[in-house]
C-alpha cells in the first residue's frame, strides 16, 4: 500500500521487521537470526551465505542449462545482484571449493 505526504508525493508504506526478528534463533546453528527469508526461516550470516550457495549450486546442476565446453557470457551491470551472481560463480569454479562446480 502507498501513502501521499503533506507535500502530495505517494510514498510506499514499509513494514517494520525488527520485531519479526526479536527472539528468533538461526534455523541451523541457534546464534540470533539477522534476517528471515520466510515466515518461520531465520538464518546468522554464515548459515544465509551457505544456503544460498547450495541453492545456487542446486538449481545450476538441476537445470542442465549449460553443457560441458560451452562459453558462457555473463552479463555484469555493476549492481548488487549482478555482483552476487559474479562472487557465486568465481567461487564455485575456484580450485579451493569443497566440490568444484561443475558444467555437465
Amino acid at each position: 500500500m502507498c501513502s501521499v505526504e503533506d507535500d502530495g508525493d505517494i510514498q510506499p508504506k514499509r513494514k517494520d521487521h525488527s520485531q519479526s526478528l526479536q527472539g528468533k534463533k538461526c534455523v541451523k546453528c541457534d546464534q540470533p537470526g539477522v534476517l528471515v527469508t520466510r515466515i518461520h526461516d531465520s538464518f546468522c550470516k554464515t548459515c544465509f551465505q551457505v544456503y544460498v550457495i547450495h541453492k545456487f549450486r542446486a538449481a545450476i546442476g538441476k537445470s542442465k542449462l549449460i553443457r560441458e565446453g560451452e562459453q558462457v557470457l555473463l552479463a555484469f551491470s555493476g549492481g548488487a545482484n549482478s555482483s552476487a551472481l559474479l562472487h557465486l560463480i568465481r567461487d564455485g569454479l575456484s580450485e579451493r571449493a569443497h566440490r568444484k562446480l561443475r558444467f555437465i
